[in-house]
């Protein structure tokens, strides 16, 4: 290890803290609707209150409840009770409404299994022992799933140790009856308390029986252990340790799925053609990202883009507890030059995804879904051509300017061909027209960005999660612009320590004309800074 990462290390630790902080502030300030997760952590509920958040929980869900069926009406009505008397109740019925529309194939409304994990948690918190069973599995499954954060981890096990003990009648019973005139945060921060001091207890009689173990060992073996516990094994023992290390890790691989299971039409000339260009890839399963530290990845984003921090957080949430990277179709919209595409395009290098840029103004056809094989212009779609060049089942296309497709029909329409492809029943079987057989492209990563997303069609809109893109403002200038400024040295091809620290008189200057949005102009403004220090290095 580097002198400088245990440095960069407490400073990834002390944003993070800092972040959480802001959160926690925010959500007791009734400003920000913690997530289930960092409920489980233990983050203040909004306006510090239960009541408060579900109230808000249900009033941002009700406009979402679109469907006439009776699941929706259901699911409806209960949203309106919960803002009306969030109790015991209302969370039951809220429960049941959740657990029905999971059980509704093709079910097109919020997320219900979010919805009935919050809810729970809401009826768990007021004192209901069954909720509280499932609060406690599902913070055992979040603690064990692959990519938590050790940090997060370490909550979650409390959370689930201490509902675990709530639940099974270890909180005294006056706190845990749920009755008029009881707070509703003490069942919650009871079982907080107890989880925490219980995880210490066993990770210190762990620590304590392993340390017993190895000094017996090492009796029987003759080894040396120093006054600090560790036990000195040779160095025959250590390098056996890594060749075993090494050994599982040849074994550990990244998920894998089938993308192109039979070519169709095979026995014509083109057909023929067409099977032995993908001849290395048909039957062979391709694999998926796996995720990367959110950790390291949350500080590199906001490093980069310090106004987009609900952004971030909002996509990141979603990847917590996932084996591989998979995202719902994503837009993000906002005020020309703030930073969407290139934020998408970090995104994905930061997720180590493959992706493309495809410019939407002015596309007047579907060709990105591909032309039939039978035209002398036929290929295959975009995402098909992708995992081809890429060998890999979940590569990325960011979608700029979608709101700027043009309308006309006469050779289709991108809009219209891209509502398949961002559904994941039918991306599952999508039949390519060069392939003229179905691929698997459920794991495309799909990042669309636009100004406005008023004119893009209702069934486009409800495929996609739409998140606004934020305008970086004055306070931001000074990490934007360092960022500029070495991406404008690395642009000209010169030795990066040409990108000392802008001075306070640059900054000042930087500021005196930009106070606030395009990146685009800021980053031209720092150009002339630049192009100033280069003039002053020739008069020297």
């Amino acid at each position: 290890m580097s002198s400088s990462e245990p440095h960069r290390a407490g400073r990834d630790h002390e944003a993070r803290r800092h972040h959480w902080e802001r959160r926690a502030k925010a959500a007791g300030q009734g400003r920000h609707l913690p997530t289930f997760v960092e409920l489980l952590r233990g983050m203040p509920f909004c306006g510090n209150d239960l009541g408060v958040d579900a109230q808000t929980f249900a009033e941002r869900l009700v406009p979402r409840l679109h469907g006439d069926d009776l699941v929706s009406a259901a699911l409806r009505t209960a949203m309106i009770s919960l803002t009306f008397a969030p109790d015991r109740d209302a969370f039951s019925g809220a429960i049941d409404a959740f657990r029905a529309a999971i059980d509704v194939e093709g079910w097109k409304g919020p997320d219900p299994v979010e919805g009935l994990r919050r809810c729970e948690f809401y009826a768990a918190a007021c004192g209901c022992n069954a909720s509280a069973w499932r609060v406690a599995g599902e913070a055992i499954s979040l603690a064990y799933a692959h990519g938590t954060p050790d940090e997060q981890l370490i909550e979650l096990a409390e959370a689930a140790v201490g509902w675990l003990l709530f639940a099974s009648g270890h909180l005294p019973s006056a706190r845990r009856n749920g009755a008029h005139g009881t707070s509703w945060l003490e069942p919650r921060t009871q079982a907080s308390d107890l989880g925490e001091r219980m995880v210490r207890r066993i990770i210190e009689t762990r620590r304590r029986i392993d340390a017993e173990e190895a000094a017996a060992e090492a009796r029987r073996n003759g080894a040396t252990s120093d006054d600090s516990g560790i036990i000195d094994e040779g160095p025959e023992a250590q390098t056996e340790q890594s060749d075993e290390a090494e050994a599982a890790d040849d074994h550990v691989g990244s998920p894998r799925v089938i993308v192109f299971s039979s070519i169709g039409n095979d026995a014509t000339t083109e057909g023929k053609q067409v099977s032995k260009e993908f001849a290395s890839l048909l039957g062979q399963q391709l694999p998926l990202v796996q995720v990367p530290d959110l950790r390291n990845l949350w500080s590199a984003l906001l490093d980069d883009f310090p106004h987009a921090d609900p952004v971030i957080a909002a996509v990141l949430d979603e990847l917590l507890g996932c084996t591989h990277v998979r995202l719902r179709p994503l837009i993000l919209y906002g005020s020309p030059g703030c930073g969407k595409t290139t934020f998408g395009a970090r995104l994905l290098t930061l997720l180590g995804l493959p992706h493309e840029v495809y410019s939407c103004g002015g596309v007047g056809d579907s060709s990105l879904a591909g032309t039939a094989r039978r035209w002398s212009t036929g290929e295959p779609s975009l995402p098909v051509s992708l995992v081809r060049r890429h060998r890999l089942a979940s590569p990325a296309i960011i979608l700029d300017e979608i709101e700027k497709v043009g309308e006309s029909r006469r050779n289709g329409n991108l809009l219209d061909a891209l509502l398949g492809l961002l559904e994941p029943r039918s991306a599952a079987c999508w039949h390519d027209p060069y392939i003229e057989a179905p691929v698997d492209l459920s794991h495309i990563v799909w990042i669309a960005t636009a100004n406005s997303v008023n004119s893009l069609p209702a069934p486009l809109r409800d495929r996609c999660r739409l998140l606004p893109f934020p305008d970086p403002g004055p306070e931001h200038l000074e990490a934007l612009a360092s960022r500029l400024l070495c991406s404008a040295v690395t642009d000209r091809c010169l030795d990066p320590r040409w990108a000392l620290p802008l001075t306070g008189e640059e900054l000042a200057a930087l500021a005196k004309h930009w106070r606030g949005g395009s990146l685009r102009r800021l980053a031209r403004l720092v150009e002339a800074v630049f192009s100033a220090r280069e003039d002053a290095y020739v008069r020297q």
